[in-house]
């Protein structure tokens, strides 16, 4: 019997405060999902590839910033927008 995580769901890190609600594959996050950070009030809506951000997503900070961009192997990467809390757009 395979107890790996597939398809899509929800799995909450009690140690960590940290929800994540989306795709999964083989056990690591994949494809569309949001992870939030009930700690430090982040959030991280996007896509995921083999457990890491990978391609198109959203970070909001917890100030109300945004992060609109691209990921690779969990880093920013390419070109980006940063939103602040009153709209104004950065590039």
């Amino acid at each position: 019997m395979n107890d790996m995580k597939n398809g899509i769901g929800k799995q909450t890190f009690i140690e960590d405060q940290e929800v994540y609600v989306g795709g999964w594959a083989n056990d690591l996050r994949n494809g569309y999902g949001k992870n939030i950070w009930e700690k430090d009030g982040n959030v991280y809506e996007g896509f995921w590839k083999d457990g890491q951000r990978n391609g198109h997503g959203r970070f909001y900070f917890k100030d109300g910033m945004v992060y609109d961009g691209f990921y690779k192997d969990d880093k920013k990467h390419g070109i980006v927008t940063f939103i602040d809390v009153n709209g104004y757009k950065e590039k």
